[in-house]
């Protein structure tokens, strides 16, 4: 690489799109939003509950064309709210809530493995006033279940590149108004209903 090369990328506008954005999935991420399906089971990390601070629950919404999972802070009295987190010593913790429907649907959308853990990293979207935990279910990080610790699996496209072309990258995830969005209940008392249906 010459000096040249180098003034160039730097002058020239277009040169950034032989680079990828390098996914943060391939970086520790302890302190980014995460959502778990475990077990037919849902979670998310204790730094989702700060993004939305005193919400003691959110809406899910869906995106199933871009296959993208949202989460919306929801109001005492709103519909449709799952209960994402609780109260022990008087600080929120998040709440494992079962939806053996809810996993059921998204892992036939993803084509996911009901053997295994799926890990999403999430990201903060501010628009239109409000503010969105916004997750990428095609990023999604695969542990098998029962297997001890192990390395995730990543999605097979990602096996010949770090990451998106920086062009794609700054459209990416730009969050839709979600026009004829679903919005799915996640109930703490799901697995009862669920249980008795078979």
């Amino acid at each position: 690489m010459d000096e040249r090369q180098i003034t160039q990328w730097t002058s020239d506008s277009s040169a950034p799109n032989s680079f990828q954005v390098v996914r943060q999935e391939f970086f520790s991420h302890t302190r980014e939003p995460m959502l778990t399906f475990s077990r037919c089971r849902i979670h998310v990390n204790e730094v989702c509950l700060t993004k939305f601070e005193g919400a003691m629950g959110v809406q899910v919404l869906i995106d199933q064309e871009a296959r993208v999972l949202a989460l919306r802070p929801g109001q005492e009295g709103m519909r449709d709210v799952w209960p994402w987190c609780g109260v022990s010593g008087g600080k929120r913790r998040p709440r494992q809530t079962a939806c053996r429907l809810f996993f059921a649907k998204v892992a036939s959308m993803m084509g996911w493995s009901p053997d295994c853990r799926y890990r999403v990293l999430g990201r903060l979207v501010r628009a239109n006033g409000g503010a969105l935990l916004v997750f990428d279910l095609t990023a999604a990080e695969a542990f098998p279940q029962g297997a001890g610790p192990s390395a995730p699996v990543f999605p097979e496209n990602w096996r010949d590149s770090f990451g998106l072309p920086e062009p794609e990258h700054c459209r990416f995830l730009g969050v839709r108004t979600f026009d004829g969005h679903a919005i799915f209940t996640v109930t703490e008392n799901a697995q009862e209903g669920e249980d008795s249906h078979g």
